[in-house]
Order: C-alpha cells, then sequence, then structure tokens
C-alpha cells in the first residue's frame, strides 16, 4: 500500500546535514515544498528522536511571516518527513552567503509569505531607516580597519534590517511557547 509521502515528487536536494537531507519536491495539489528527510536510525543513536518531534510540535504552532510554514510531517519505518513551505530564493543565510559581498546588491525583503526577494538595486525601493540600495556606508562603519579587510559587505542599515527580522522570530517564539 503505498504511503502519502509517495504522492510528492522530488525534484532536487537542496540541503544536508549530520541526519537529514532537504529536498524541493511538488505534489499535485499543493505545488512546491520542501521535505525534510530526517533518518530515524542516526536521531534515534544519538538519543535525539524526542528533540525532532518537539521540533515538529513546536513548528506546528508557528504562524509568523518571517518563518517557514510546516504544511505537515508524516512518517515511515525508516524517515520522519517534515513538509515544508518551499522558498524558492533559499534561506537568509544563504542570501547572505550569495549576496553579502556585495554591498549595492543585498538587499533584504521580505514578502507576504517571509520569502526573500532578489535583490532591489534596481527597482528604486528604499532600504530599511531610508538608504537607498546603493547608500555606501563608510570605513569605519563597514567595519573596515584600515588594513583592508571588510567583514561580509553588508551596510549597517541592511544589517540592522536583519536584526530586527530575527529578533522578531525570537519575540514571537517567546510569546507562542509561554
Amino acid at each position: 500500500m503505498p504511503s502519502l509521502i509517495d504522492d510528492y515528487q522530488l525534484v532536487n536536494i537542496i540541503g544536508q546535514g549530520g541526519f537529514a537531507y532537504v529536498f524541493h519536491a511538488t505534489h499535485p495539489t499543493t505545488g512546491d515544498v520542501a521535505i525534510k528527510r530526517i533518518d530515524k536510525d542516526k536521531v534515534t543513536k544519538n538519543n535525539l528522536l524526542p528533540r525532532v518531534y518537539n521540533e515538529i510540535s513546536i513548528h506546528r504552532q508557528c504562524d509568523h511571516p518571517n518563518i517557514v510554514k510546516l504544511h505537515c510531517s508524516l512518517e515511515d519505518d525508516s524517515y520522519i518527513y517534515i513538509i515544508l513551505q518551499y522558498m524558492p530564493q533559499g534561506n537568509l543565510y544563504q542570501f547572505l552567503r550569495t549576496y553579502g559581498h556585495n554591498r549595492s546588491s543585498a538587499m533584504v525583503r521580505t514578502g507576504a509569505m517571509g520569502q526573500i526577494s532578489p535583490p532591489l538595486v534596481s527597482s528604486g525601493m528604499n532600504a530599511p531607516d531610508g538608504a537607498s540600495a546603493t547608500d555606501s556606508a563608510t570605513d569605519s562603519e563597514q567595519g573596515n580597519t584600515g588594513d583592508g579587510v571588510r567583514p561580509a559587505g553588508l551596510s549597517i542599515p541592511h544589517i540592522w534590517y536583519i536584526m530586527e527580522q530575527l529578533c522578531s522570530i525570537v519575540q514571537y517564539l517567546h510569546s507562542q511557547l509561554g
């Protein structure tokens, strides 16, 4: 008898860790999703199975525009599958790795679904706190110590915006989880 996970068509691997792979997949009615496939043997051997179930339980309770939506979770003898909202632009870490080196293109905006938009350099949209996407901070604001070494390259307004988003997520989680 086929399982519900068989309803999903895997497209490609979009990430992996010590205990899981994350796949881009499609479903006939829900469309694009991300599937986190967790190896039950590996998490059981490391005494992490309760932690996985706790993660799923907490994630089910989260409803915030900056948190990826959990659609459902499924399980078979070998794996736990966490079906998540698919983020075609990737996650914040991937965005910073891609655009963080070029402050003129590192513009972060989130849409209604919490997705990271592509760079907004040519759109004329304003960056946080009124800074434009092409503003450049002074050397000291960028962390340049005079030795030619700079951090990732994001301007202070962009870093501030990212930190505000992260803090709003933490604040939301604290309000939901007591």
